[in-house]
């Protein structure tokens, strides 16, 4: 199936103009003029040519999984890892190693794990003995057990709205990828990260955000391709 023809004869026999393709579906009209014409090279890349493909063809009222399948398949280079090579005498012996042996090595490294741990919290118990300051008759006694108040964690707290259109985005906590799909008007997520949280749109004037419960705004404009990072202070 070719791609741009089927998307460009659905449009021109619906009698639309790119135009009113742009405005409908918030996608700038020179990626909806390189999605008609297969030069997808034009896209930020093929999570967004997905992402793109998809929302057309569904606004044209075309099989929009049919379309991402045949883009998958002819214009998606794969990366092919190697195969290992064959293995050698010594790789079949070590895995021929009696189960046996394997559990007992398991619970040795258990025990180890278990006593060094113990030994830990006797060290860190004996410690903060030592530290304690004694307790004046005037003084407040101190807290159970002698703990201190933990102070709060940083963290950074995200909440994305979609207002007005459908929006694809990708979202990024701590390194780790959270979120990647399309909400929908009306549709909200939060997301928390320790360190950084980013995100990426597709339509970013369709999305408001709050920060630490914060109401920032809008994220970009309508049809705009933006990432946005954001930090623990």
């Amino acid at each position: 199936m070719d791609i741009g023809r089927k998307l460009k004869e659905a449009r021109e026999n619906r009698g639309i103009t790119l135009e009113d393709v742009e405005r409908e579906t918030k996608i700038r009209r020179k990626y909806l003029h390189a999605l008609e014409e297969e030069q997808f090279q034009i896209l930020p890349g093929s999570v967004y040519a997905k992402a793109f493909l998809k929302t057309y063809a569904s606004f044209l009222r075309l099989d929009a999984s049919e379309i991402v399948e045949v883009y998958n398949k002819n214009f998606i280079k794969e990366a092919v890892s190697e195969s290992p090579g064959k293995i050698t005498k010594t790789e079949t012996r070590t895995s021929s190693v009696p189960k046996k042996r394997n559990n007992r090595f398991l619970l040795s490294a258990i025990a180890a794990i278990a006593i060094i741990a113990g030994l830990f919290i006797l060290g860190v118990y004996i410690t903060n003995s030592l530290n304690q300051e004694p307790v004046s008759p005037n003084s407040s006694p101190p807290p159970p057990g002698g703990l201190q108040p933990v102070e709060e964690t940083p963290a950074v707290n995200i909440e994305l709205t979609v207002n007005d259109s459908d929006c694809w985005m990708l979202v990024t906590v701590d390194g780790s990828v959270a979120f990647e799909g399309t909400l929908l008007p009306g549709q909200s997520k939060g997301f928390e990260g320790k360190e950084n949280i980013t995100v990426k749109l597709g339509n970013a004037g369709a999305v408001t955000a709050k920060l630490n419960g914060q109401d920032i705004g809008a994220l970009g404009s309508p049809g705009e391709v933006k990432s946005h990072e954001f930090r623990v202070n």
